[in-house]
């Protein structure tokens, strides 16, 4: 198989990319914020987002330096662990080091990964990340939880609300109007 690196190209590259994620959730953190991970400003800056296909145009992985976070996100097939995983970690390294002293540039990257996830801790590790759980006063650490749950073939909401879908770009500016709201609140 013939694995070929490419530069972003859009909204069509936006949904394979979640898709991926969506396909392999174990392997991935960022399940539930990908969403908003997906709309970060770095995408404002392509250069730093690398996606790698097979031949047939099918994505296998992709890699974004998140400035807002000064995270390296990435996800890829678990098939290609051996393979596209170094890639990804080399790439990713090589472009950090490239706009070192620019707008997108920062002294420092993280990688957040499973402590399950022994080979990427690995790979990681070659290419001189350091774990950040044991540093001393600023260390860093993630709880992850999980709550297994069924979910209901039917929701039934108080008498006079329905959910449905944006009737168009009219309605966008009423819904941003409400989210401004809530960011407020919340800052």
């Amino acid at each position: 198989m013939e694995i070929m690196e490419r530069t972003f190209s859009g909204d069509a590259d936006l949904q394979k990319m979640a898709e991926l994620v969506r396909k392999f959730p174990a392997e991935n953190i960022h399940i539930v914020d990908l969403p908003y991970r997906l709309s970060s400003w770095s995408f404002d800056y392509p250069e730093n987002i690398r996606l790698w296909s097979d031949e047939h145009g099918q994505l296998l992985a992709w890699a974004i330096l998140q400035v807002p976070f000064w995270k390296v996100d990435y996800a890829y097939h678990p098939e290609f662990q051996n393979t596209l995983h170094p890639q990804i970690l080399r790439w990713a390294d090589e472009q950090a080091h490239k706009i070192v002293g620019t707008a997108s540039g920062h002294p420092a990257w993280f990688a957040a990964v499973l402590a399950s996830q022994t080979d990427r801790i690995r790979d990681l590790e070659a290419i001189g990340f350091t774990s950040q759980e044991n540093v001393g006063e600023n260390s860093w650490t993630q709880v992850l939880m999980e709550h297994s749950m069924q979910i209901p073939d039917e929701v039934h909401l108080a008498d006079g609300f329905h959910i449905r879908p944006l009737m168009g770009a009219g309605e966008v500016d009423a819904l941003s109007i409400y989210i401004g709201l809530f960011s407020r609140v919340k800052t």
